[in-house]
């Protein structure tokens, strides 16, 4: 008989359906004890029903009877912490909650009310970063591997920046493809031109095919400052030249690692052989002593004599920088070789005046790091120019030096400000986030001209600078620097169309 009670007693539990288990158990107060063994119990029967014997069996023994009560009891007793499932009603407001009381509205009213006006002007600035970025305005365009195929014949017109103390420069171009046998050879010809409100002048013409490209460069510049060889040098010691160069190369390249977005290869190769002409002029600044005035032993030789150099080098670079708007994490490096050695009749363009045979190498390392999901950026570079002159050092040019200042580095003194064989240079900046389409970089730089980098670099000669500026920004790039150079010799106020991470 006993037999008989406890199967009924089993049928019962069994058969009664779900949601009224569930709604006699809502009834009870939640924070029973009684009542979280009877909500876990009404789950495990709805598994039951559904014909999941696992869940039966765990069904009896949640409710097996022990010494302290059931199992369920005794592990969840009505805890703040439990996060198992409830039939409980949730918790709603009583009413729509707002995004701030009334007296964060009160305390924030004058700052609102001053900022009003900035309003148009976010979102101007917005809708003309995004015109820059669409339309290719501050960024012209560059020939990849790729992009004799993707290449579009037209005129555009372009903002260029030619280098410091040039003033404001604008760039045309023209593109037209041209099929060369075999079809892996389809190349693009391109015609460009630029200048600025300070004479500055620069001609190309280049033809680029997937992996080779043939050029031809005019450069005139009628205003480059100059204030002596060496470190010592004073702001009262400046004088100016003017440079008229040509140059006529081949060069090929070969990359690998491709970006995964861009398909822009990362590692590159690449080589080049060619002529370069140049000669020195006297400087066309107004007001400043022309070069052969305050140092004419240096100008002596070259001032209005054109020297040409048989060119050819070897260039590596690897970037693995990634990141948007700007890059924010990874490496760089470059390493450059040039050879500038005696012309040859047979590619020479119409010189055979002594010249200053020399080699020179570049080498460039740069690494980013950066945190948070909007990228604040830690940017460390370090880069070294090392000229070994093998003859004819009385020939040597004045734009041939290497030089710090401006655009070259130390951004806080004169363009030219120093010029020495050798030179060496390291850039510490932080870039964070201003607003959506505008961020501030700041920046320290310190560097130094020498005879010999490794052998004659002093650290009392190094020189340091400072700055800040504003970076645009769009969608996936950054578009142009605006800024000021604290140096003490100088204030400088200083802009950068482009990219600046380029």
């Amino acid at each position: 008989m006993s037999a008989v009670c406890a199967c009924l007693l089993t049928a019962s539990v069994l058969l009664q359906p779900p949601v009224a288990q569930a709604r006699a158990r809502s009834s009870q107060p939640p924070n029973n004890a009684k009542s979280v063994s009877s909500t876990h119990g009404a789950h495990f029967v709805q598994s039951a029903a559904r014909g999941n014997p696992a869940d039966s069996t765990a069904l009896v023994a949640a409710n097996t009877p022990t010494a302290g009560g059931t199992r369920e009891a005794s592990r969840t007793s009505a805890t703040p912490d439990d996060l198992g499932p409830t039939t409980a009603t949730p918790w709603n407001p009583s009413k729509p909650i707002a995004r701030r009381n009334a007296w964060e509205t009160a305390v924030g009213l004058p700052g609102r009310l001053l900022t009003l006006p900035l309003v148009p002007i976010g979102w101007a600035a917005d809708r003309l970063m995004l015109r820059f970025e669409k339309g290719g305005i501050l960024n012209p365009r560059v020939l990849e591997p790729e992009g004799p195929r993707r290449a579009n014949t037209g005129i555009s017109l372009h903002i260029a920046s030619l280098g410091d103390h040039t003033g404001f420069g604008g760039r045309a171009e023209w593109l037209t493809r041209v099929p060369l046998m075999p079809p892996a050879l389809h190349s693009v010809l391109s015609l460009s031109h630029a200048a600025s409100t300070a004479h500055y002048h620069d001609t190309r013409v280049v033809l680029s095919g997937q992996s080779a490209q043939i050029n031809y460069h005019y450069e005139w510049r009628p205003q480059e400052q100059f204030y002596g060889l060496g470190m010592n040098t004073t702001p009262g010691m400046r004088s100016d030249y003017a440079t008229q160069s040509e140059r006529v190369q081949f060069q090929y390249g070969y990359g690998w690692n491709r970006n995964e977005v861009t398909f822009v290869p990362r590692t590159n190769i690449g080589a080049w052989i060619g002529t370069d002409a140049r000669v020195t002029k006297t400087g066309r600044e107004p007001g400043i002593p022309p070069s052969e005035e305050l140092f004419p032993d240096l100008v002596a030789n070259t001032l209005g004599q054109r020297q040409e150099h048989l060119i050819y080098g070897l260039q590596f670079s690897s970037d693995w920088r990634t990141g948007v708007p700007h890059a924010a994490h990874g490496w760089r490096v470059l390493a450059e070789a040039e050879r500038h050695d005696a012309p040859e009749a047979l590619v020479a363009l119409r010189s055979n005046q002594p010249v200053a045979v020399y080699t020179r190498a570049l080498l460039e390392m740069e690494r980013r790091l950066s945190f948070m999901r909007d990228p604040r950026t830690f940017q460390l570079l370090a880069r070294v120019v090392d000229q070994h002159i093998s003859s004819g050092a009385e020939n040597m040019e004045l734009a041939d030096y290497a030089s710090l200042g401006g655009h070259n580095g130390l951004g806080g003194f004169e363009p030219g400000r120093f010029h020495d064989v050798d030179a060496m240079y390291g850039k510490v900046a932080y870039i964070f986030p201003l607003v959506r389409r505008f961020e501030i970089e700041m920046h320290g730089e310190v560097g130094e001209t020498t005879p010999d980098v490794w052998r004659a670099s002093r650290f009392d000669q190094l020189q340091t600078s400072v700055g800040i500026g504003l970076r645009g920004r769009g969608l996936t790039r950054s578009l142009g620097y605006l800024g000021v150079e604290v140096s003490h010799e100088a204030v400088r106020f200083r802009f950068h169309t482009g990219d600046p991470d380029r």
